[in-house]
């Protein structure tokens, strides 16, 4: 799909469990909406330059979606943008920490590239993992806490079948 350029918004669950596999965003886009792309097997996704804000679950469970590149004029990411995305193995771009296996957004874990690994230590500048950051990372088997985290939120490891070991201080 090419969306026309005159697009500045795409609205909540817009592609919502289409079997859409490529988009091209239109140069003017500023925000997605709340699962506007949530269960497509979209493979790749690049992102305009305007882009500005990514809303809840924008792009949860796209399994097909490997590496994502978030852009520098992002400025709020929500909790479960990129959630059970299970074949995700790393960000590239704005927020992103730890060799690009995750997102973080003002010491808020948002997102973890479930393909990167199965055990992953939580970088000490994190105080908060966001609702869904680790949504059906299935293969992942172990976490570490750090000690400053004080809110771990809303389904932040659900469906983490394989999760066995939680290291929390």
């Amino acid at each position: 799909i090419n969306l026309p350029n005159t697009i500045t918004a795409i609205g909540g669950s817009a592609f919502w469990g289409t079997g859409l596999t490529k988009i091209i965003l239109p140069n003017k886009l500023e925000r997605i909406g709340g699962s506007a792309f949530e269960y497509t097997y979209l493979k790749e996704i690049a992102f305009p330059t305007t882009l500005t804000t990514i809303e809840w679950g924008a792009f949860g469970n796209c399994n097909q979606l490997e590496t994502v590149r978030i852009p520098s004029s992002l400025q709020h990411i929500s909790d479960y943008a990129f959630g059970g995305c299970s074949n995700l193995k790393e960000f590239k771009g704005k927020y992103v920490a730890d060799n690009g296996r995750c997102l973080i957004q003002d010491d808020t874990i948002i997102a973890y590239a479930e393909g990167s690994g199965v055990e992953y230590v939580i970088p000490d500048s994190v105080t908060k993992i966001g609702d869904g950051a680790f949504w059906n990372c299935r293969n992942l088997t172990s976490v570490s806490i750090p000690e400053g985290v004080s809110i771990i939120g809303y389904a932040a490891f659900w469906n983490c079948f394989n999760l066995q070991h939680v290291n929390i201080p």
